[in-house]
Order: C-alpha cells, then sequence, then structure tokens
C-alpha cells in the first residue's frame, strides 16, 4: 500500500542543500558547520518576506534532523509521506482519520507537530485520538529532530518534534506575478478522488496565495477481497496566505489554515484480526491562524522574530451502536489555544547568541455530557519558557552548542489544579566537520512534557464491550515527564559530479524518560477495574535510523531503515490489573523500512519508479497485558509507478500513474496495542497544469 514518492524530493534535497549552506556561510562565516543542517528547496535565494520568519529558528537545532523531505508525489496522504521517511512511523495505519506520529518509540502527546513552528496539539481523550496534518499539497518541506534537539520548542518535546513548513507564494510563482495550478486524481482501494486549486499573485511588495484541497474516500477494500464496512471519509483543507516586505529590514506574513475531516470510520481489536471496533461517526475540524513578523537590520546584533497564533479544534465523535457494544466514547471537546513567541539572533566574537521567551493558553471543554461517558470538564493550561542558546565555531571544523531553557505551567478545572516551575531542560552538542563533505556529531539533550489537560481530568465510564468497561478517574497529581537524550550520528552528502549524488546519513539514539505516562490500574468498583493516567518512574527507549540515496542520470536509489525498542525500567500495573514487571518491553513501534528504485528516461520527460516498503515481526508488547498471543506478523509491500513532466511544447503539465501493493497482500499495521487494517491493491492516477 505504501510508496516512497520523495526520490525526487530527496535529489533537490542533496544537490541544493550544500549549495545553499555555502551561500549562508559565506555570508557569515560563524554558521559555517550550522547551516550545513539547513535544507533548502531551492537553489535560488527568496525575497525577505518569503524566507523562514518562524520563531523556531534554523540554528536552534544543535544537531541534524533525523529527516528532512520535501513531497513530490500529491497522489499520497501525508500520512504515508512520513511513514516513507526514516526515524519516523505512522501509529494507526496510512488513511486519513486521525494520525499519531512516533519517533523514537514515543507518540501522542510526547510528540510535538508543528505547523510553520506552531504546535498541532494533539489530544488522546480516553482513547479518541485527535489531530489532523496538512496535505501534501499544502507544505513544501517536513523534518523531524529527536528529543530537546530544538531549544524553542516548549512543552511536549520528550519525543521529538515534527516541523510542516507550509508553501508561500513565491513556491509557486517562482518569480512570476501570476500563477495557478489545478490537480485532478482518484485511485481504486477507496473509491477516492482527490482535487487541488491553488491561485498565487504578486503586486509591488505584497503577494497572496490560496490554495485549497479536498479528498473523498469510500469503502476501503482491503487484501483479503472484502470491504472494510464504515468506511468512509471526506477531508477538505484551505490554506490562505499574504506576505509583504514592508521594507529591507522588515517583513510580515499572515497565515490562516483550516483542516476537516468527516465520514465514519472503525478500528480492528487487538485479540482478532478479523473483528473490527463499534464503527462511529466523526467530525473533526482544526484551523489555525498566524501572524509571523520579522525585523533584521543590516548589523549582526538584531534578527527580531515574533509569532502571534491562534488554534481552535473541534472533535465530536458518535458510535454507531451495534451489537457489539460501545468500543469508543462519544465525545464533542473543543480545543482553544492562543500563543506569542519573541526570539532574537545576535553574531558576536564567533558566537550565535539565541533567546527567546514564548507564552501559551489552552482552554478545553465538553460539550457531550453523559453520566455513563467519558466526562472532560471544562479546563485551562498555561505554558511558559524562556531559553538562551549558545553556538561556538571553535574552528572552521568544529561546532560546540549548549542551551539551557527554563519551563512553566498551570492546570486548572473547577475543582482541581496542577502546577510546575522551575523546571530547566538543558542541552549540549558537537559538530565535527572532519571531512569537506563528512559531518558527525554527538549531543545530549533534555525534552519536557507537561500533564496535558485530558490526562489530568478525564473521567467517567467506558464500556468496550456489552457488560465489559472501565471506570477513568482524573488524576491531578500527574507528574510532568522529562525525557535525557543521547544522541549520536554521521552524514555525507557529496556531488559526484555534475550528474550524480551520494548521501548517508546513520543516527543512533538512547532515550531515559523520567516519569513516563501510562494508563495504571487504581482499583476495583464492583467488578469494574478503575484506571487513571499514571507515571512510571522510569523508562528507556533506543534505536537507529539509516538512510541511503544514490542519484545518476540513470539511476535512483532511495532507501532507509529504522529500528526502535523500548522497555519499562520499573514495574507498574495497566489497566487491566496485570502486574508488568520492571524490563518487560514497551507497547512501541519498532522495525520499518524502505527501498527505492528510480528510472529516469530523459527522452520522454518521464520517470519509471519501484518501491518496496516493510515492516519485521514485532512480538505483542508487554506480552503480560494480554497473555500469550501471535506475533504481529511482518509485511513487504510492493509499488510501481510512472510520472511524466514534460519540459518542451506541454510544459506546466505533469501525470502519474501507478500501483501500490501490487500482489494484493492483506496486512495490518500494528502499534504496540491494536492492529489497524492497511489498503489491498490500490491502482491511482494523477494529473495536473500549473500556468
Amino acid at each position: 500500500m505504501q510508496r516512497k514518492p520523495r526520490i525526487l524530493s530527496t535529489i533537490l534535497f542533496s544537490l541544493s542543500a550544500p549549495v545553499f549552506a555555502d551561500d549562508v556561510a559565506n555570508e557569515n562565516n560563524s554558521t559555517t558547520l550550522e547551516d550545513i543542517q539547513v535544507v533548502a528547496t531551492k537553489n535560488k535565494p527568496l525575497p525577505k518576506s518569503y524566507q523562514n520568519q518562524s520563531p523556531q529558528n534554523e540554528s536552534a537545532t544543535f544537531v541534524p534532523a533525523v529527516t528532512v523531505a520535501a513531497p513530490e508525489d500529491t497522489a499520497h496522504t501525508t500520512a504515508q509521506e512520513l511513514n516513507n521517511m526514516a526515524g519516523i512511523s505512522i501509529v494507526g495505519g496510512t488513511q486519513t482519520v486521525t494520525q499519531n506520529i512516533s519517533i523514537g518509540g514515543l507518540a501522542r502527546d510526547n510528540i510535538v507537530v508543528g505547523i510553520d513552528g506552531v504546535n498541532n496539539y494533539f489530544t488522546n481523550f480516553g482513547g479518541n485520538d485527535t489531530r489532523l496534518l496538512p496535505s501534501p499539497y499544502l507544505f513544501k518541506q517536513v523534518s523531524a529532530t529527536q528529543t530537546g534537539s530544538d531549544i524553542t520548542i516548549g512543552s511536549g518535546n520528550v519525543g521529538g518534534a515534527v516541523n510542516f513548513t507550509t508553501i508561500d507564494p513565491e513556491d509557486l510563482l517562482h518569480g512570476d506575478k501570476l500563477s495557478t495550478q489545478a490537480t485532478l486524481g482518484g485511485n481504486s482501494a477507496t473509491e477516492g478522488v482527490n482535487s487541488n486549486a491553488a491561485f498565487a499573485a504578486r503586486s509591488g511588495r505584497v503577494a497572496y496565495l490560496i490554495d485549497l484541497v479536498g479528498t473523498n474516500d469510500n469503502n476501503m477494500q482491503l487484501g483479503n477481497g472484502t470491504t472494510l464496512p464504515y468506511s468512509a471519509n471526506t477531508n477538505f483543507q484551505g490554506l490562505a496566505k499574504i506576505t509583504v516586505d514592508i521594507s529591507d529590514s522588515q517583513s510580515l506574513k499572515l497565515s490562516f489554515l483550516n483542516m476537516q475531516n468527516h465520514g465514519e470510520y472503525p478500528a480492528t481489536i487487538v485479540n482478532s484480526t478479523n473483528a473490527t471496533n463499534q464503527p462511529a461517526n466523526f467530525d473533526f475540524n482544526q484551523s489555525q491562524t498566524t501572524l509571523d513578523y520579522r525585523y533584521k537590520p543590516n548589523n549582526p546584533y538584531v534578527d527580531i522574530k515574533v509569532q502571534a497564533s491562534y488554534q481552535t479544534s473541534n472533535y465530536a465523535l458518535n458510535p454507531i451502536y451495534t451489537n457489539s457494544g460501545l468500543n469508543q466514547a462519544p465525545q464533542n471537546i473543543t480545543l482553544n489555544t492562543s500563543s506569542i513567541k519573541v526570539n532574537n539572533t545576535t553574531l558576536v566574537a564567533e558566537q550565535k547568541l539565541l533567546y527567546g521567551i514564548e507564552a501559551t493558553n489552552i482552554s478545553g471543554s465538553d460539550m457531550y455530557s453523559s453520566p455513563t461517558v467519558l466526562n472532560f470538564p471544562t479546563s485551562q493550561q498555561q505554558l511558559y519558557g524562556i531559553y538562551l542558546q549558545d553556538s561556538w565555531d571553535i574552528t572552521k571544523k568544529i561546532n560546540v552548542t549548549a542551551g539551557t531553557r527554563y519551563n512553566n505551567y498551570q492546570n486548572q478545572s473547577a475543582n482541581d489544579g496542577n502546577s510546575g516551575g522551575g523546571l530547566f531542560t538543558s542541552q549540549v552538542g558537537l559538530n565535527y566537520q572532519f571531512l569537506p563533505e563528512w559531518l558527525a556529531y554527538v549531543g545530549y539533550s533534555e525534552g519536557f512534557q507537561a500533564p496535558t489537560l485530558s490526562n489530568l481530568y478525564m473521567s467517567g465510564y467506558h464500556e468496550y464491550s456489552p457488560g465489559n468497561g472501565y471506570i477513568y478517574q482524573a488524576n491531578p497529581e500527574l507528574k510532568p515527564e522529562i525525557a535525557h537524550n543521547t544522541s549520536a550520528g554521521i552524514k555525507y552528502k557529496t556531488n559526484i559530479n555534475d550528474e550524480q549524488s551520494f548521501m548517508l546519513s546513520a543516527n543512533a539514539f538512547l532515550n531515559n524518560v523520567s516519569n513516563y505516562v501510562l494508563w495504571t490500574y487504581v482499583g476495583q468498583s464492583g467488578s469494574t477495574n478503575v484506571t487513571q493516567m499514571g507515571n512510571v518512574t522510569q523508562a528507556q527507549l533506543y534505536g537507529y535510523s539509516l538512510a541511503i540515496n544514490y542519484t545518476s542520470p540513470w539511476v535512483i536509489l532511495d532507501t532507509n531503515f529504522t529500528s526502535t525498542y523500548g522497555s519499562t525500567q520499573s514495574s507498574y500495573y495497566n489497566g487491566s490489573n496485570n502486574l508488568i514487571p520492571a524490563g518487560s518491553a514497551l507497547p512501541i513501534p519498532q522495525a520499518k523500512g524502505y527501498v527505492g528504485l528510480g528510472f529516469p528516461i530523459k527522452p520522454i520527460d518521464s520517470l519509471i519508479q519501484t518501491s518496496l516498503n516493510y515492516t519485521l515481526t514485532q512480538t505483542r508488547t508487554p506480552a503480560t497485558v494480554y497473555g500469550t498471543l501471535p506475533d504481529a506478523p511482518g509485511y513487504a509491500i510492493v509499488g510501481l509507478a510512472y510520472s511524466w513532466k514534460p519540459k518542451q511544447s506541454l510544459k506546466g503539465i505533469e501525470a502519474m500513474l501507478g500501483v501500490d501493493n501490487i500482489f494484493n497482500q492483506n496486512y495490518q499495521n500494528y502499534n504496540g496495542y491494536t492492529l489497524f487494517p492497511a489498503l489491498g491493491r490500490n491502482i491511482y492516477a494523477q494529473a495536473s497544469y500549473k500556468y
């Protein structure tokens, strides 16, 4: 089902990043090593208003990102794009429903997912997961960093961060004053249709962008020839931007993003590969308004970035009642989030100083109220942070970066409060460019996760089958999670000649998490278990990722592999009242990989791509939770695609035709607890025109 649509974008990354780094390095040689880590999606500099204005500064990441990509193929979902990247796993399958991202084994609230540097908060409301991801039509780059490696990121950075950079007007204009684009595609496995229409214009110092995306999927076809019941969703996304070059030293960007998904979908349960949970109607709606301002006069002491944002997220779910019980809880939850971030970069005496402050307020409420289901009270959370980072080029080859961040939070509901202050997280890293094309690095960083409103205050009764259920109990005393991550890696990038390039990236990490949060058993009410989110004293996660890319006029090779392991270092009772002894494996995604081959046919401006996605067999963990159960079987999925992009008389037209899961395998994705259905053979096609 999955395929590697990033081959061409990886080539662009490999070819353009060194050029961009050299340009920046020539401007100020104190940034030489850091700018090796900056990824450019274009070879030419952009006007000031189109450069990165987010307070998430380029130099805030002191070790290279685990993986960076720019989507070249919009025929597939963002989840499929991410799952094909080294270091990232998608929990819950790759369909456009609710997407949960895992880095280094950690997921949910422990992974910051940013859109233009704004945290797209994920929340787990008693098993109902809430997050939407931007469409590949709407972002030009996505990067993944590990725990604490970006000093500007606050709460949630225990497992790492994924940040999407949405497209700007210039990405469509490419120097023109007016540009439009239209795309239409479809696929067989979900009887799906996707469409996109975009418009960009520039007048003087002001540029505009409107980009609309719509998809519709129905009747998901599985590899065993059956149709998954209640599998349908309609997705709409819209992005609008205005960028203004106020002056040579000032720029402004106003952005509005809306993402909606409506439909019905079941999730398979852990004990049977053929059974499904209670289906439910869902209605998700997220919007994000962001204002970015940058002031960069012609001196090395001032580069101020200010970002103000407002988000609203509504999650409504109503089960479709059948005889199997209420496996999912009905809810109608709204979160409103406002934030302000300010930072400045100062270059002085071969030092790059980055310092800033931020404040965030989150308010949550539940419009669905019943004594027989989970309840989420009206509540609020305030998050504060202040940070300082010093990046020092000791020599032209060696860079040392150190930083510290102060974290503070407060939570309130009608009956309970929770707060924490004086929490410092620190980082230190060494980059060594021991040869012109080789970069070695090692770093230590700490991540911080304040208790979320849902983990603190969610309560009530949830029936998972007729006559059986859990009592969820609020835990206002939940402690924040702290991660201590050590990582090391090596990167090699070279242009062998004008037509050939090679890239290798290897990364290993060890992450010790204090106060790790899991569902835990706290008692009985009659015959019903009482459970709550509790802290496990210590958990350990470790793993590695490897990625290789080679491109030439006749063949393109792109491959990566990710492997992650985890265990609890202290015993605990899970929600089913089973004792999980110290040393037991954690329920996390484990090993997955990708191999892709591309064969350019230059005379007809075409590319043939083959792909192999695979996952190794995974033991269901921890085994004592459910007793003796079979392993989650591994799989290997083969794909084939043909793309055509004429460069002469029909310039502006692009077309693609492909097949995912050629051999129609019936397989399932696994997150350590649950199996999720996956597509059978899928034939897809897409055509676009840009003017």
